[in-house]
């Protein structure tokens, strides 16, 4: 596959808008789960601990798919791997809704994130396919920033229509919503095109080859990192609103509200992180993410350590900001040093070891709880001592894998 940037500018926010939509959507549907397992949990009579592996056979799935799909979207263009993606994960988003069992719901829940797991990979390849190198970060960015805007909305999704309607509709909307979404992205998405001979070969395509990207130590100490990071994240977004209401006794619409704000916070953070990165943070990515780790295991630390409700949301707020900081560069270091034709596979393997977090993060922090007796303290520790994993690998990376010349010293097109 060859890099074609688009130089139309209206076609370029078109292809990030169309991007924003389907993290946003991808975000949505997975988190409406987070306030809708609250339903789910009284309907199938389920324990903390049940609650917890209900949460994670979602990760399962969707880590398992983490490197075959970023190598399907180099195969293959971004563009198919979206499409079947986005169908794939809005059917089974509609079958949780009418599952009969606990079973039937942990094998749709993980075919929901064999469904969601090409996106990622795919949504970055399709940045580095058709946005020139040098605004990649800033692209990266807004695209992203609908991920905590869907953490943000889904709780107040869920709440009102739940307190309407039950959960299972919940999943059926968000599903067909889904369905509309694909259409989007299959007349207006550019198609991935393929090399003529003719062309001029560049940097971008002559980059390292797949067999390079799987050797290159520091993509795995990216994916320690995306470790950490989703580890502290989907723990924190998976129990936040279980949290609110068994501890801090909170009714369900005002958990929607209250479990929604630490991720508006995020999504404005993550709209100027690419910026950010691009215009003032090159050459000191490493001092920024290390502050911004330390700022989070704090800010976790006092969240769960105050009497007050109005100082705990605080927290949360302000934890999220960094964590979520840290989130958003990981994603641009990938589409900035690594090479058009790799930027796929390079992703799989970072987000593998996100998801990885995701299966373990939900279901270690269910058993937390339940050991505890219904004590959520020992399972934010779990999240205190995930950032610390997080600063830790940040500090093993080379500076100069996270400068903008690409892996290997390669200057990209």
């Amino acid at each position: 596959m060859h890099n074609y940037s688009i130089s139309n500018k209206s076609k370029k926010l078109t292809l990030i808008a169309l991007l924003f939509a389907g993290w946003f959507c991808d975000y949505l549907d997975r988190m409406v789960m987070s306030l809708g397992v609250t339903g789910i949990a009284k309907d199938f009579h389920l324990a903390p601990s049940e609650v917890g592996i209900v949460l994670s056979s979602f990760f399962v799935g969707y880590a398992f798919m983490q490197i075959p799909g970023g190598w399907l979207a180099d195969k293959f263009g971004s563009k198919k791997l979206i499409v079947i993606s986005i169908v794939m994960w809005s059917l089974f988003t509609v079958l949780t809704g009418l599952a009969w069992s606990l079973v039937s719901l942990l094998i749709i829940r993980f075919l929901f994130g064999i469904g969601q797991g090409s996106y990622p990979a795919s949504a970055a390849k399709s940045i580095a396919e058709n946005i020139p190198h040098k605004e990649r970060g800033k692209a990266q960015g807004i695209a992203m920033s609908a991920n905590p805007i869907g953490l943000a909305i889904a709780p107040l999704v869920s709440a009102s229509i739940m307190a309407t309607f039950g959960w299972r509709p919940l999943f059926i909307v968000m599903g067909v919503i889904g369905i509309i979404l694909t259409t989007l992205f299959i007349y207006f998405h550019p198609s991935s095109k393929v090399r003529n001979k003719g062309n001029k070969v560049t940097n971008d395509e002559v980059g390292p080859s797949v067999k390079d990207v799987l050797c290159n130590i520091d993509i795995w100490k990216l994916a320690i990192l995306d470790f950490g990071l989703s580890c502290a994240s989907w723990g924190f977004s998976s129990w936040l609103p279980s949290y609110l209401m068994n501890v801090r006794h909170v009714d369900l619409v005002q958990t929607g509200i209250y479990a929604s704000l630490p991720f508006v916070a995020a999504a404005l953070t993550q709209m100027v992180s690419g910026w950010w990165l691009d215009k003032f943070l090159a050459g000191h990515e490493k001092i920024a993410m290390v502050a911004a780790g330390v700022l989070s295991v704090i800010f976790f630390y006092l969240m769960f350590n105050t009497d007050s409700l109005q100082l705990s949301i605080l927290y949360q707020i302000l934890a999220s900001i960094p964590l979520y900081f840290n989130l958003t560069l990981i994603w641009v270091f990938v589409v900035k040093i690594f090479p058009t034709k790799t930027v796929g596979t390079a992703s799989g393997i970072m987000n593998f070891g996100g998801n990885l977090a995701g299966v373990f993060s939900p279901m270690i922090m269910g058993f937390l709880i339940s050991a505890s007796g219904g004590s959520y303290i020992s399972a934010f520790w779990f999240l205190i001592i995930a950032m610390i994993i997080s600063i830790i690998a940040t500090l093993a990376l080379n500076k100069s894998s996270i400068s903008n010349k690409g892996i290997n010293g390669i200057e990209e097109a």
